[in-house]
């Protein structure tokens, strides 16, 4: 299990757990006192919530990126976007990454990522994806464009828009989903007049659920694509014909877990308990992606 994963969507459910807590629940009426510490509460999860989704996306690109070291191609047979990537933005992202940084710590930082930026044309390389949201602060929804076009998929947005279809998601739009995420976080940081009711939270935590699966599938899948290339020549063969098998854990309003293939409705196998059934589907995904969905079968986390 990735240690990315794990703490992601512990945390993701363990907030939305958080929303039927009646701290963050107004009260009747309006103006009664416990509505302005549930405001603040709903406010500062918000801000945490987008928080979260930003270092899962950069945590699971480092742990990605350092499997292109097991790659049969050495980085010159990699894209120019993915070369610019790995050199170019890292640079640009350890510059930002050391303004950031207490200045007691930018020597150990700079020690860390710099061997890791210089290692690209080591036997085996070292790659790191420091590079990811070189410029800014705040992963941005073009940083995300950005490094899934450097891992060979172009039209990123809707990729990932096609994914969250096929895992059960009706989110119209991850890439608007996005920018009002990215837009909410920022009020709530630095506007204290937000107020953000809980069923527009519970509904940005849903969408902060569906965009980690499926950039987490998607990225996955293009680094297993360039391990599996032979050859410079077989890269873009590969890139261009990506699979991606799903095995489903549902929850049952009886508390029961069905197992399910992707694109079926046909249980699998039934069990009594989730940690029965992550330890059942486990064992038998045979490199599918297992996704556990709640009893209306909407995505709540990557396993």
């Amino acid at each position: 299990m990735h240690s990315a994963r794990y703490e992601f969507y512990r945390d993701v459910r363990t907030m939305l757990r958080l929303l039927k807590h009646e701290l963050l629940t107004d009260k009747f009426p309006p103006s009664d006192t416990h509505n302005d510490g549930a405001r603040i509460l709903r406010r500062g999860l918000s801000v945490s919530a987008f928080s979260l989704l930003e270092c899962y996306l950069e945590d699971r690109l480092e742990e990605l990126t350092a499997e292109l070291s097991r790659c049969c191609l050495n980085y010159s047979d990699f894209g120019e976007k993915l070369q610019k990537f790995l050199t170019v933005d890292a640079l640009l992202g350890l510059g930002t990454r050391i303004n950031f940084e207490k200045k007691s710590s930018r020597q150990r930082l700079v020690e860390s990522f710099l061997p890791r930026i210089a290692g690209y044309a080591l036997n085996p390389p070292l790659y790191t994806a420091i590079g990811f949201s070189p410029k800014g602060s705040n992963v941005s929804k073009d940083d995300i464009k950005a490094v899934l076009s450097a891992l060979g998929r172009e039209d990123a947005w809707n990729e990932l828009g096609g994914l969250a279809r096929l895992i059960g998601s009706s989110r119209i739009s991850l890439d608007n989903d996005y920018s009002n995420l990215a837009s909410t976080r920022h009020s709530a940081a630095h506007d204290s007049s937000t107020n953000i009711p809980t069923s527009d939270l519970q509904s940005h935590l849903e969408s902060i659920i569906v965009i980690g699966i499926t950039f987490d599938v998607l990225a996955t899948t293009l680094v297993k694509s360039h391990q599996k290339a032979k050859s410079k020549s077989d890269l873009p063969i590969r890139l261009t014909s990506l699979n991606f098998p799903f095995r489903f854990l549902d929850e049952q309003v009886n508390g029961k877990w069905y197992e399910r293939r992707g694109g079926s409705t046909r249980t699998i196998k039934a069990y009594a308990s989730e940690p029965e059934a992550r330890l059942g589907a486990t064992r038998r995904r045979g490199g599918a992606f297992v996704i556990l969905r709640d009893p209306r079968q909407i995505p709540m986390e990557l396993i």
